[in-house]
């Protein structure tokens, strides 16, 4: 009787002409039984790369990880690019969060399927300690090498020539207008690219370099 009801609910959830409200429902009975996985995958894994589903998928996401195996983290992998920025982030973490998993984010990390720009400190340093020492080799490889590995270097520099000058708030203002409004003026009609930098406002000179040149450092990954 479990498996029937389990395996309707995975049938409403990928009913399009259904109400989301029972497809929700339907979607929160997911991922908690093994041996059903692999036809509930089939059919609540196609939602995510569906816009018009949008609603649901972070129920989706949710009925992924409950599953726990690794392809269900494929999965969700697979559907990155259709996500978006509010559900980037659980993912991520989810992902982070596995060690069986991490294998398969940083396949994804290497291969660039997820850009480097969106694994953010966090997720970094958790690979970065792995217990598994394969996985701790293999991000060191993506994360402390090549350019990003210079940037405190050209940050040290430029904190030395800034340090010498003086700031011009009227000329800042229109520097600002023209080259970074757009992504991060506090508009309500349109979500954010940027952050609000409203609070950076009492930060000294060379917080804010450190944001500029090594902003993955600190940025939130859902911009």
């Amino acid at each position: 009787v479990l498996r029937a009801r389990l395996e309707m609910a995975a049938r409403r959830a990928g009913q399009s002409e259904l109400e989301f409200a029972v497809r929700d429902a339907a979607l929160q009975l997911l991922g908690r039984v093994p041996a059903l996985a692999d036809a509930e995958r089939s059919v609540i894994g196609e939602l995510l790369e569906q816009p018009a589903a949008g609603p649901l998928h972070l129920s989706v996401v949710e009925a992924l990880v409950r599953q726990a195996t690794p392809a269900a983290a494929q999965t969700l992998l697979e559907a990155w690019p259709h996500l978006g920025p509010t559900l980037k982030p659980r993912v991520l973490a989810a992902l982070a969060s596995r060690p069986a998993w991490h294998p398969l984010l940083l396949n994804a990390l290497e291969n660039q399927r997820i850009p480097l720009g969106e694994c953010d400190r966090l997720h970094r340093q958790t690979l970065l300690q792995s217990g598994d020492a394969d996985v701790a080799q293999r991000a060191a490889g993506l994360f402390l090498q090549g350019p990003q590995s210079d940037r405190s270097q050209i940050v040290t520099r430029y904190t030395e020539a800034v340090a010498q000058l003086r700031g011009n708030a009227a000329t800042g203002k229109q520097v600002f207008t023209k080259v970074c409004a757009g992504c991060h003026a506090g508009a309500t009609d349109r979500r954010p690219v940027g952050p609000d930098l409203a609070a950076v406002a009492n930060k000294p000179a060379a917080a804010l370099l450190q944001e500029i040149f090594d902003p993955n450092r600190n940025t939130a990954s859902r911009y």
